[in-house]
């Protein structure tokens, strides 16, 4: 049975996905030309699904690709494995964007730090031809770029501590301190008033309504709640 994934939007307007693509087996041999083209930027939806995966959507993950490599936004579970099948190369991740902390958002990372170190040493698109009986870190690779809150570097090295796992691939973690009512050019967080607006009940605009249109209050008037149109 097909699996259904959500649509994939990019920049490429030649080359536009096709009705009735279901499967990212199906896009990916649809949009094989798209893939290798010149195109400024793509956006591939890995995963849309909130708090728990679905049969038909994954946790949050998102691809942005370019023409110098590729940024990851968010890494649900499973993430690795859409990665794998989607028209997108794992080596070219570059940077590893975190909005926050929540399980559906980063428990795929420790797993896809892992296969990415393989993969960046390799130049297979696909890991199962790519070498992983490497160890140690590759230096002459720029490191991947991993930015998140306050607690990212501790959860990736409680994760990798207590899986006795290790990552190939060289990162850097940088943490953003969340600063309350920050606006970018002030100093302290902006002020907000209360102030009167004069807002014309609906009342009145029908009174109004009735005078312009030569009608005198009566009867009537009461049936406009129910739905009838007098004026």
């Amino acid at each position: 049975s097909a699996r259904l994934r959500p649509p994939l939007f990019c920049s490429d307007a030649a080359n536009p996905i096709p009705a009735g693509a279901t499967t990212f087996q199906t896009q990916r041999e649809r949009l094989s030309k798209a893939s290798t083209s010149s195109k400024t930027w793509d956006l591939h939806f890995l995963g849309t699904a909130s708090c728990i995966p679905t049969r038909s959507r994954s946790v949050s993950a998102m691809v942005l690709r370019h023409e110098r490599g590729a940024f990851l936004f968010d890494c649900g579970e499973g993430t690795q494995v859409l990665m794998q099948e989607a028209p997108l190369k794992l080596s070219k991740i570059s940077h590893i964007f975190l909005t926050h902390l929540h399980g559906d958002h980063v428990f795929g990372l420790p797993g896809m730090l892992c296969l990415l170190g393989a993969a960046r040493k390799g130049s297979q698109e696909s890991l199962d031809e790519t070498d992983v009986s490497s160890s140690g870190k590759d230096d002459k690779l720029p490191p991947v770029e991993i930015f998140g809150p306050v607690g990212t570097r501790q959860f990736l090295r409680g994760a990798m501590q207590f899986t006795m796992s290790q990552i190939t691939a060289s990162y850097r973690v940088h943490e953003l301190e969340d600063i309350p009512g920050l606006v970018p050019g002030q100093e302290t967080a902006p002020s907000n008033e209360a102030v009167d607006v004069d807002h014309p009940r609906d009342s009145q605009r029908r009174r109004k309504k009735g005078k312009l249109g030569g009608l005198k209050p009566s009867a009537a008037h009461g049936e406009v709640p129910g739905g009838r149109q007098i004026f």
